[in-house]
């Protein structure tokens, strides 16, 4: 039961567009909280995106898509 609804909070937390000149970034749809990709997966030898929070001030340049 209790994993069921960690999975239904989890679902959906972020959702994605542009941020700081048209660079990839996600938004995280309770906290606000908005990340760029900083690694593409194949870069760097991460193989998945590799997701950095931005400063709270470039928050407000989130577009989404």
């Amino acid at each position: 039961m209790i994993e069921a609804i960690l999975k239904w909070l989890m679902r959906d937390q972020w959702e994605y567009g542009t941020a700081i000149v048209s660079t990839r970034a996600r938004r995280h749809r309770r906290t606000g909280e908005v990340q760029c990709v900083l690694w593409k997966a194949g870069e760097q030898g991460h193989t998945v995106d590799f997701w950095h929070e931005i400063d709270p001030s470039w928050w407000n340049t989130f577009v989404k898509d």
